[in-house]
């Protein structure tokens, strides 16, 4: 599809869809950068520790996984 489309589905409020090996959190945190109100998009200074403590968080379920 062309920009032009991809915007106006932006504007009615598609998103893709969750893709199945992603993390429900790290979802969300993207979902809500997309958030028509600009105040509610997170700020860079919570993304920053977002990513920071969610590698931690992604290496520990993943040690669980394949023990």
């Amino acid at each position: 599809i062309g920009n032009k489309e991809v915007l106006e589905r932006i504007k009615q409020g598609y998103r893709h869809p969750k893709p199945a090996k992603c993390d429900g959190a790290l979802y969300e945190t993207m979902l809500s950068c997309w958030d028509s109100k600009p105040f509610k998009r997170p700020t860079f200074e919570f993304l920053s520790a977002f990513f920071e403590n969610y590698e931690v968080s992604v290496e520990r379920k993943y040690d669980e996984i394949n023990d």
